[in-house]
């Protein structure tokens, strides 16, 4: 921003891409904000100096993006309305299916419009998706809300509605969502414990022979360990990784032994 003094002795603001600021005329005057866009002059107004400044920033981040900028008089209701356009190509498929698009039409009425729906998206903050958010009574709708908010910032960044900027969801997070206690880092299981849960029956062991021709042979089951090409170090005795991050993986085997 650069200030400058025309004819009149006014303070001219004059920011990048030819957007300028003048000052009122006359006490209690609006400032004009004047730029070209299209090869077409354009100008607005401001009430006070600092509303001038707002708007004109506003300006050139669009002119500097090629977007439109008579999106920074749209709302919420209008972003919405572009998330849900038919015409609109959303990432990574051609077309939303029908399900999909009731979805987040339901989630749009029942928890976005209500909320941003009046309110400028040159306004929109984060406050405004993390009230979006608290709306949801599960965690379950919590997340698809989440992923709707998130396809909306989306579709709006990518078309000039919202600007890189405002960062509206940063830090955004559902306030009743339970944090999972931590595992313990040693999940192992003992080759005993394993070969505990497989061991043969002691009362069919001890049953007669003639009752148990079934078991001429008993099955052991065993976890055997394999060590792949290039591994230095196994924990055999445990059902895991090893402390140094290696990929030891092991197999079922069985042995057969006469009764």
């Amino acid at each position: 921003m650069r200030k400058d003094q025309d004819q009149h002795q006014r303070e001219v603001l004059e920011f990048d891409h030819g957007v300028a600021a003048y000052p009122p005329g006359e006490s209690g005057g609006y400032w004009r904000i004047r730029w070209e866009e299209s090869r077409r002059r354009r100008d607005t107004t401001a009430k006070s100096r600092s509303a001038a400044i707002a708007k004109a920033t506003d300006i050139v981040e669009r002119l500097a993006r090629s977007t439109p900028t008579e999106l920074g008089r749209a709302r919420g209701a209008d972003l919405v309305a572009h998330y849900l356009d038919p015409q609109r190509r959303p990432p990574r498929v051609n077309q939303w299916s029908e399900k999909h698009r009731d979805d987040q039409t339901r989630y749009c009425e029942l928890y976005v419009n209500p909320v941003i729906g009046g309110v400028p998206c040159r306004d929109l903050s984060r406050t405004d998706f993390q009230t979006i958010i608290d709306q949801a009574r599960t965690a379950s709708v919590a997340q698809h809300l989440r992923r709707c908010l998130t396809g909306l910032v989306g579709a709006g960044l990518e078309e000039g509605y919202l600007l890189v900027r405002q960062d509206v969801l940063r830090g955004v997070r559902w306030q009743g969502e339970l944090v999972a206690p931590a595992e313990s880092a040693d999940q192992g299981v003992t080759q005993e414990e394993i070969l505990s849960r497989h061991r043969t029956p002691e009362s069919l062991i001890a049953l007669p022979a003639p009752a148990r021709p079934a078991l001429a042979a008993v099955r052991a089951t065993a976890w055997r360990p394999e060590r792949p090409s290039g591994c230095r170090r196994m924990d055999s005795a445990r059902r895991r990784l090893n402390p140094t991050g290696c990929g030891c993986v092991g197999r079922w085997a069985t042995t057969t032994s006469s009764s």
